[in-house]
């Protein structure tokens, strides 16, 4: 059902329409991330289907560089990224190299899934990151 509503959603978005859509349920509200300015700090919620939130991941984007940096407990790591619109693809990934027991795990599981990433859609007010089957890999939350 959700990849039924990722594709209306995509679909909808990418025959140009200027009206915000909302889909689905009281659960799975999906809008546009098109004009969504993604400069901030953010809270890692999902890698794939995965709950990581209690990992507290914190990853910074800079739009005005087009980068964004993380870490996830150990490594510091860093990309360079290009967006349009809903469109968005992540260069090859730079870390640290510091050895963590229990730690490397959830960093190998980031910047795994970066290259994946083709497409980005807010629902329930976190920016989904999605691949072109429109499969959700990495939900974020605004840090307010």
């Amino acid at each position: 059902m959700k990849k039924f509503m990722f594709a209306l959603l995509i679909l909808f978005y990418s025959c140009g329409s200027n009206q915000e859509n909302k889909s689905g349920g009281e659960d799975n509200d999906l809008v546009s991330a098109e004009n969504i300015e993604l400069s901030g700090n953010y809270m890692i919620r999902n890698i794939r289907a995965e709950n990581v939130a209690s990992e507290k991941i914190e990853l910074k984007f800079d739009s005005t560089r087009q980068e964004f940096s993380g870490n996830a407990g150990c490594n510091r790591f860093s990309s360079g990224y290009e967006r349009s619109g809903i469109k968005v693809t992540f260069k090859p990934v730079v870390s640290t190299k510091m050895y963590c027991e229990g730690k490397m795990e959830m960093e190998s599981a980031i910047t795994e899934i970066l290259p994946e990433i083709t497409q980005m859609v807010l629902q329930n007010g976190e920016l989904v990151f999605i691949n072109e089957n429109l499969d959700p890999l990495l939900t974020i939350e605004k840090i307010k």
